[in-house]
């Protein structure tokens, strides 16, 4: 028997009557309906971390260097060298 349950789980199946697949759906759903949630209340903080970090300023270098705060890195120096 535990052979068979192994090469079913090998070959990515799921065991008859397991709660991991469903508690993996419960889990998801959760962490996405958080999610959610936190960008609907939260929508500020993602806008300043995403351009603390450089992620939404233009690539093209026509941004305040200010605007990037990146902990232990010379801003002046980071923004010259790229």
């Amino acid at each position: 028997m535990r052979e068979k349950e192994e090469a079913l789980i090998a070959t990515g199946g799921r065991l008859a009557g397991s709660k991991v697949g469903r508690r993996r759906i419960m889990t998801t759903w959760a962490i996405g309906e958080s999610w959610e949630e936190f960008c609907i209340e939260r929508r500020q903080v993602i806008i300043r971390s995403f351009t603390a970090v450089g992620l939404s300023l233009p690539i093209n270098g026509s941004h305040d260097p200010s605007q990037l705060s990146l902990k232990g890195v010379d801003m002046n120096r980071f923004t010259e060298d790229v």
